[in-house]
């Protein structure tokens, strides 16, 4: 019996992009050797452009998909699920994830982080104590800091945590940070649990082991084998009724 490959292209229907414009949106299929890969493009222009987004164009479609203008062999079930099947299955050679590390305590979701960054009163202070320091040292003699220079000179000059109240040790010390340029992070910032330690949040499993095989999460790439329904029903949607310029 020969492997089963899959190497088509599907047209979900239209969708608004910017202006009251619309875009016929496009999906490869492709399955060979076991691996996945579905990739996709809105208005597609023969000379390479298009008119909307390519690539990944699940990760907003599927929070728009009622939006969609479907294409009449296309139904909501079916666009739900294809959603669901992209979404979960796309690279399935690229897992950051062993077979056991699966259940709630490793389903991705997003947090808020919150940044903190020295406040005036404690900048001043460690800038007056290196003045002193520095004065004392040229006058050829030796500096005794104080305990509150100590502990405030050891200090980070921004830390980040996963409340937006800190403890009550470091609270005096720091305030939230201000954004001033747009490349900088503000004082709050959503970051995916999956993208996290647990030192960085409670909640975070980046780099966690398994309690099973010792894996560390994200440490390498794992294959997930993808199941033969999830196969079938990509093998039957149905092939467009379009050819687009490229996808």
């Amino acid at each position: 019996m020969e492997p089963i490959t899959i190497n088509k292209i599907v047209r979900l229907g239209t969708v608004k992009i910017y202006d009251n414009k619309h875009a016929t949106v496009y999906c490869k299929i492709k399955f060979k050797d076991g691996r996945l890969s579905i990739t996709g493009v809105e208005g597609p222009y023969t000379n390479g452009n298009c008119a909307g987004s390519c690539g990944q164009i699940n990760i907003h479609l599927t929070k728009k998909q009622e939006t969609i203008k479907l294409n009449p062999a296309w139904n909501k079930s079916m666009l739900a699920k294809f959603f669901n099947v992209w979404d979960e299955w796309h690279l399935n050679d690229l897992n950051p994830n062993c077979e056991h590390q699966i259940g709630p305590a490793w389903t991705r979701k997003n947090v808020t982080l919150y940044h903190f960054e020295l406040n005036k009163k404690t900048e001043n202070a460690i800038l007056e104590a290196k003045k002193q320091a520095l004065q004392v040292l040229k006058d050829g003699n030796l500096f005794k800091p104080t305990k509150h220079q100590i502990v405030i000179c050891a200090l980070k000059s921004k830390i980040i945590h996963h409340t937006d109240k800190l403890p009550k040790t470091l609270n005096k010390y720091y305030a939230p940070c201000v954004k001033k340029y747009d490349w900088q992070v503000g004082p709050q910032e959503i970051k995916s649990t999956n993208r996290l330690t647990e030192e960085e949040h409670p909640e975070g499993f980046m780099s966690k082991p398994c309690k099973v095989c010792g894996y560390k999460y994200g440490h390498g790439w794992k294959f997930k084998k993808v199941p033969e329904d999830i196969i079938s029903f990509l093998k039957n949607l149905p092939t467009t009724d379009r050819i687009p310029a490229w996808v």
